[in-house]
């Protein structure tokens, strides 16, 4: 099916990470930030971010939410 192909081609590109204790310790670390500067937004994206920061990876995406989060 082309779906499943798709689905294996992206599992190869985009590679899991786990989610440490402390990745939710960075998320809620983020997600406080976030809310002090007022910025209201999805944990998954809160969760994503904090993920990639503790493991050193670059997130693709085309999302407001992570732009601003990347940036605290």
């Amino acid at each position: 099916m082309r779906e499943e192909r798709i689905a294996e081609e992206l599992a190869e590109l985009c590679p899991l990470l786990p989610m440490a204790e402390a990745c939710w310790s960075e998320a809620e670390s983020l997600g406080g930030a976030a809310k002090l500067g007022g910025l209201t937004c999805p944990m998954a994206d809160v969760l994503i971010v904090a993920c990639a920061r503790r493991h050193g990876a670059e997130i693709g995406h085309d999302d407001k939410h992570i732009e601003v989060l990347l940036k605290l």
